[in-house]
């Protein structure tokens, strides 16, 4: 009798099993069809690390660096035992790799996404070409080399994302090139720019984010010169953007995301009240006087200038610009 009650318990359960089988297999369509329709995952947030090359616009500094760069590797523990120094940027507060990291202050590998930063104050691609702001200032060519022989070693990642912002000095310092002259110093510019992207390419890097000039013909500094520098800048972008297009075509398993930063700056200024800027044109100098002088004009507080200085635009506009970076990375097409 026992013997036959654990039958009928065994086939029970075998019944049982083989309706769950079954409806398994019915509700495979509908499941399926909710993986399909599920958004796609966030793309910003699959970072673990970002690399970030570059000049004032983006450079951060560090205990182990100095007042325009992260780092000066002139110890073994320059790369993981080298805080980052809060607000040490040209904005008068974090900058837009900070904002899309989360990296404000501390050890780059504590922070949400690992940033280590080589970009310098004044850099240009290759010093050779045109002049950095000083002799000590480190090339797009130096930082690659501190990558690869500094922090690459040293540093363990799953995704990592380089990003690259070159060619405000390039463009901004060739004012002493003559226009006859621009065409192929800006080429010249470009042939090493990317040849440094193949050797990042080659050091193992898949992703990167490249970043274009921004107008910065409309800074306090060179708004004077706007006539002779927009051209230029429109020349290196376009130039930029066809040898973005043949890197991606030459390296099919790279992922780029093409950073617009003219089109973007140009909209923050064209629409400067939309993120609480109320002067686009001057800035408050260290003694506390509006520059360039206007007569009758006292200081306001720094969020409410586009410009922290006669350059570099202040971190609220730093903070739009991420937020704009982190749609674009968030974006579907890269996404899915």
């Amino acid at each position: 009798m026992a013997q036959q009650f654990h039958y009928w318990i065994v086939l029970s359960l075998i019944i049982q099993s083989l309706f769950l089988i079954c409806s398994v297999v019915e509700s495979a369509p509908v499941l399926d069809s909710l993986i399909k329709r599920a958004p796609p995952s966030t793309c910003a947030n699959r970072f673990d690390t970002v690399f970030v090359f570059g000049d004032s616009y983006s450079a951060i500094q560090g205990e182990k660096g100095n007042g325009a760069t992260w780092s000066l590797f002139e110890s073994p523990d320059a790369v993981t035992n080298n805080p980052i120094i809060r607000d040490g940027t040209t904005s008068g507060g974090a900058n837009w790799n900070e904002y899309i990291t989360g990296c404000f202050e501390g050890l780059p590998q504590d922070c949400p996404a690992h940033l280590y930063n080589v970009a310098y104050n004044g850099a240009t691609v290759d010093r050779n070409l045109v002049e950095s702001w000083r002799p000590q200032v480190e090339d797009f060519i130096t930082q690659a080399q501190q990558w690869q022989n500094d922090i690459k070693p040293q540093v363990q990642y799953q995704k990592a994302l380089g990003a690259v912002w070159f060619g405000i000095n390039d463009v901004g310092r060739s004012l002493e090139t003559s226009n006859a002259d621009i065409t192929n110093l800006l080429n010249q510019v470009l042939d090493q720019y990317f040849t440094q992207l193949d050797h990042l390419y080659e050091g193992g890097l898949r992703e990167f984010m490249i970043i274009n000039v921004p107008p910065f013909d409309r800074t306090p500094k060179f708004s004077s010169n706007a006539t002779l520098l927009k051209p230029r800048i429109d020349s290196f972008n376009t130039l930029l953007q066809q040898r973005t297009n043949d890197f991606h075509t030459k390296h099919s398993d790279v992922v780029v995301f093409q950073i617009d930063a003219h089109e973007r700056f140009t909209y923050y200024l064209d629409n400067a009240g939309q993120f609480g800027i109320e002067d686009t044109t001057h800035y408050c100098d260290e003694d506390g006087k509006v520059q360039p002088p206007s007569e009758g004009a006292s200081c306001l507080s720094l969020e409410k200038y586009f410009y922290q200085d006669e350059l570099h635009p202040t971190y609220p506009i730093h903070k739009a610009f991420a937020d704009d970076i982190t749609n674009i990375l968030n974006s579907q097409q890269y996404c899915i």
